[in-house]
């Protein structure tokens, strides 16, 4: 019985040394390896580092991130049997003083201390703070690790949405962000958070926002979703792929983007559409003092296109900084537009706007008929 179970294995390994030299053969006979696509060896900057991750992620074949292939392979690996070696410790020897990179932070609003965050990195998974930043605690979600975006509702409850879908210019088909498992829900009171299971086929999601009605909204990459109940149901407000969506605690007002498109809303699911601008990334932001004042930076290929500014909800823009000007190079010399870029409003003044890129710019209104007065603040 031993030799026949053998002479069976040493058949079946035969064929599969035979089968794999066969298909190396076939992808490339002269030297028995795979080509991979898009593998821009010489790239350098942020190209080069994209394309490294897309090839690390990649199908080594169609030189593509087949996600319902990842999707595939997470499921088999959790499905597959774990050995346990008895009387064996693990222990964290760190580092534990460097930061991944992040995309997502909230100040939890159900402590008047300001103390506790949350933070989310791309390929770090979720972190909590309760000494406002001075030590972090991983925050388990069931194995995923890409956080994108995160943002919590007036009464407390915390929505976390997974899979960077902004780690890819929208004029390639290259990318080195993660994919996600949908939306994970920490409602208030709770402890822990558990994901939202129809949520789970949304494996990029750009951004989150809550209105003061704590009506949720999603962009994906697939299209802008919205919730009233928690997450039970969902209403698909517009189909595309969206990139950014914002709203405030303390009003209905939203507003989103897509290509480069605004749309605005006052939450009764009714839209307009406006395009002070022209390019393929756009991130727009909402004033807390006044919910007429809305910006919107462009990136068109990667460089400033320009940036907009209403005063009146989106009936008449105005352009308050250009591009192409080498003094204001909020995107830096390798145009990362697709990449860096977020704005935001000061909290108390409609007039003055803060535009991050490769680096953090402040705006001031100087008067009514000139530009904005910028002056870059990174150190």
């Amino acid at each position: 019985m031993k030799t026949r179970k053998l002479l069976l294995g040493l058949i079946a390994f035969g064929i599969i040394a035979v089968s794999g030299t066969l298909f190396l053969g076939q992808n490339n006979k002269s030297n028995n390896t795979i080509e991979v696509k898009h593998s821009q060896k010489n790239a350098s900057g942020i190209d080069g580092a994209i394309a490294y991750y897309h090839r690390l992620k990649a199908d080594a074949v169609t030189g593509d991130i087949e996600i319902d292939k990842i999707v595939a392979a997470r499921k088999a690996a959790k499905n597959m049997p774990t050995a346990k070696t008895a009387g064996l410790t693990w222990e964290d020897i760190g580092p534990n003083n460097v930061g991944g990179r992040v995309r997502a932070l909230i100040f939890d609003n159900q402590d008047n201390t300001n103390n506790t965050m949350y933070v989310g990195g791309v390929q770090g998974g979720l972190w909590i703070s309760t000494n406002a930043g001075q030590s972090w605690t991983s925050v388990p979600l069931d194995g995923n690790i890409s956080i994108s975006s995160m943002c919590q509702t007036p009464d407390g409850d915390i929505y976390v949405g997974t899979g960077e879908g902004l780690a890819g210019a929208a004029y390639t088909n290259r990318g080195s962000g993660g994919v996600g498992s949908g939306i994970y829900l920490k409602k208030v009171g709770a402890n822990d958070f558990t994901i939202i299971s129809n949520t789970t086929n949304w494996k990029l999601i750009n951004r989150l926002a809550s209105d003061k009605n704590g009506k949720v909204y999603v962009a994906t990459t697939t299209g802008l979703q919205s919730t009233s109940n928690d997450g039970v149901s969902w209403s698909l407000e517009k189909g595309g792929n969206f990139k950014d969506v914002k709203s405030m605690s303390d009003e209905t007002r939203v507003v989103a983007t897509m290509g480069n498109r605004v749309f605005i809303s006052d939450g009764d699911g009714t839209w307009v559409q406006n395009t002070p601008g022209s390019g393929q990334r756009v991130e727009v932001a909402i004033a807390p003092s006044d919910e007429d004042v809305i910006y919107a930076v462009y990136a068109n290929g990667g460089a400033l296109e320009g940036i907009y500014k209403t005063t009146d909800g989106g009936s008449n823009w105005s352009k308050i900084g250009n591009g192409g000007i080498t003094a204001f190079n909020l995107f830096g010399p390798n145009n990362q537009g697709w990449y860096d870029n977020v704005i935001m409003v000061h909290k108390t003044n409609s007039d003055i706007v803060y535009v991050g890129g490769v680096d953090l710019w402040k705006g001031e209104k100087v008067n009514n008929t000139s530009p904005y007065s910028w002056t870059k603040k990174t150190i």
